[in-house]
This record gives C-alpha cells, sequence and structure tokens, in this order.
C-alpha cells in the first residue's frame, strides 16, 4: 500500500473520532457492531480496501477499527493471529499509544483488569494505563 491509501485512511479516522473526557482516549464516532454473545463491549467498524484475508489482492473488507488504525500506524498488515489490545479498555479508542499486538491469552488476561479494575500485570507486555 501506498502513501496516499495510508494518508487517506488517516484523514478518514480523524472525521471520526472525538477525544474523551479523559483527555486521553481517541473515541470512534462511526459504525459499530457488538461482539457475539450480547457482549456489553462495543467495537468500531470501518470499511476499507485492503489486501483480502487468505493473501488474495486488494478488496473492500470490513474491520475492527482499532486494529485498522493500528495497521496504519505501523505501516503494515497484522498477523491474524494476534490480537489487538487495548491498554485504555475502552474498545471504541483508537489513540495507537493505547493499543498493543499481543497474543490471545494476554489479550484475555486484560479482560480480567478491566473486570477488578486493577492491572494484574502482563510479564513481558505493558500494563493497562488507566489500572495501576
Amino acid at each position: 500500500m501506498d502513501e496516499a491509501f495510508y494518508a487517506t485512511y488517516q484523514a478518514k479516522l480523524k472525521q471520526k473520532t472525538v477525544l474523551a473526557p479523559n483527555g486521553q482516549c481517541l473515541l470512534w464516532t462511526g459504525t459499530r457492531c457488538r461482539l457475539a454473545g450480547g457482549s456489553e463491549s462495543q467495537y468500531g467498524i470501518i470499511y476499507a480496501k485492503c489486501k483480502q484475508l487468505g493473501g488474495g489482492g486488494l478488496g473492500w473488507r470490513s474491520m475492527r477499527v482499532h486494529r485498522f488504525a493500528y495497521m496504519l500506524h505501523v505501516k503494515s498488515e497484522l498477523s491474524p493471529e494476534m490480537h489487538c489490545s487495548h491498554l485504555c479498555h475502552n474498545s471504541l479508542c483508537i489513540n495507537v499509544d493505547h493499543l498493543i499486538l499481543e497474543t490471545p491469552f494476554v489479550n484475555g488476561n486484560r479482560k480480567l483488569c478491566a473486570r477488578e479494575k486493577k492491572c494484574i500485570g502482563h510479564a513481558q507486555s505493558p500494563p493497562c494505563i488507566f489500572f495501576k
């Protein structure tokens, strides 16, 4: 993908975000979806022209906007085996300083932190940023 692609989508992300009351999270105001099973969490969704999953060429697909924001930040496709975790525990946040790629196991542990309102620690990964 070329620089024009990154610039175009960075501008689209900026148009659909607002600064959260905490002054740090950038909240997605565009399309949202709920997780399967009726979870309370909502994730932002974006429809973008990217590489198709499975090694195909460019094509339109929807994806979680926080993952897409991180992809734009690192200027690379992300491994489908890795999760893009929110260090801030705000599922609508697309601030790349609050996002990290990590294993599904570590991402799952972060859910415990959110439930307990306290970071339990994550070995090699950084701590949750609002729970100490």
